[in-house]
């Protein structure tokens, strides 16, 4: 009893040496933290001014700068880019940036690629931080994974900083926590390109008060990188042409390319994850005035060029309109012996039953005319 491979002796000293390694792990991530950290913060730049005052100089910023808004909400700039003249000055009605790529013009007089900031204001878990809006009304913002009801009403299921738990939502979709480039596994879940760094991304986020997600649709561009504009032509063929709206990519393409937007070690770029698409109607529902967009559908009803409907809250296009959109969650939906392990979100055009928050399978070889991706920029 006191000495047997189950005894009473055998089984403290194994707690005791559990114990030991959770402890030693736990400092591990505490440092990991620490060094994540430092390192988003060291090379940014504090300035003095507002949204409103960048945004009248033009100037793109020399490194990450921090701003704030007419408000005092905090606004982080990434290294290369301004704020756009057709930005809010407030967050809650959309900060959009835009680089200086001039090498199309797109259709509607933009110049550059836009992104729009998303606010995240309940780091602390404690209501320390809200969001104020122009009006002075304060609102929360969870990063997490949600669902939405009938009525549009959120429920978070998963917060951020729980994202090594891998909850499953409606029974089928999760976010894997470890990176995967798209190939074959025995479980299928390799066949999903996931998020490319789900810590750093999580990370960065409570560290700098939010996040970026393009304002548009991407459009293609040499097959490598994609736009961030609204379009110069959209159509439902299976053509690639310079400034069209990206339709016809797979999940893994859609990823690999929202990955190789920039080389810039001051940001990476990444295909949307789950915790960016919900958090994302979270403060489109909050701030917008437009309380139940997670029930929208699409306000067109054929491919048309991204932002030329009117689905514009806070100043992000075709969330619910369009297109459908890639994500990096994974999906274990299966029917006989096919599994369709890649998630899209959002509405579709040619379906008005589905809306901005919908989740969806297929297979990591699935392209169509009425699926395409939008990536993230996060530090």
């Amino acid at each position: 009893m006191l000495t047997g491979e189950n005894g009473i002796l055998t089984q403290v000293q194994r707690a005791k040496n559990e114990t030991e390694e959770a402890k030693v792990e736990e400092e591990n991530n505490l440092n990991l933290l620490n060094n994540m950290i430092q390192s988003y913060t060291a090379n940014t730049v504090i300035l003095d001014k507002t949204v409103e005052e960048l945004k009248d100089e033009g100037s793109f910023a020399n490194g990450n700068t921090l701003i704030s808004d007419d408000k005092g909400n905090r606004v982080l700039i990434p290294d290369g880019f301004k704020i756009a003249t057709d930005s809010a000055i407030n967050v809650a009605e959309g900060i959009v940036i835009e680089d200086n790529d001039s090498s199309i013009n797109g259709n509607g007089e933009q110049k550059g690629n836009q992104f729009v900031w998303i606010p995240v204001s309940n780091i602390n878990q404690d209501g320390s931080n809200k969001i104020i809006k122009e009006n002075g009304d304060l609102v929360e913002i969870t990063l997490g994974r949600y669902i939405f009801s009938n009525t549009g009403e959120e429920t978070l299921i998963q917060k951020g900083e729980d994202y090594t738990e891998e909850k499953i939502i409606r029974n089928t979709f999760k976010e894997l926590t470890e990176f995967i480039i798209s190939n074959e596994t025995d479980d299928r879940t390799g066949t999903n390109t996931t998020a490319r760094n789900l810590l750093k991304f999580i990370s960065g986020v409570q560290v700098n008060g939010g996040f970026y997600i393009a304002r548009y649709e991407a459009s293609y561009r040499d097959g490598i990188r994609p736009y961030s504009k609204v379009s110069v032509t959209a159509s439902e063929e299976n053509k690639n042409e310079d400034g069209k709206l990206w339709n016809w990519i797979t999940q893994p393409k859609a990823a690999e390319a929202s990955k190789a937007m920039y080389n810039n070690k001051n940001f990476e770029t990444d295909l949307i994850n789950s915790y960016a698409w919900d958090t994302t109607i979270i403060y489109i529902q909050k701030c917008s005035g437009d309380v139940d967009y997670s029930i929208q559908n699409s306000l067109n009803n054929s491919i048309d060029n991204t932002g030329k409907n009117s689905d514009e809250f806070c100043k992000i296009n075709d969330m619910a309109s369009n297109i459908a959109e890639w994500e990096t969650e994974y999906s274990t939906i299966k029917v006989d012996s096919n599994s369709f392990p890649c998630t899209m979100r959002g509405g579709s055009a040619d379906n008005t039953e589905i809306n901005a928050t919908r989740r969806d399978g297929n297979t990591e070889i699935y392209s169509s005319k009425m699926v395409g991706f939008r990536p993230i920029l996060y530090f």
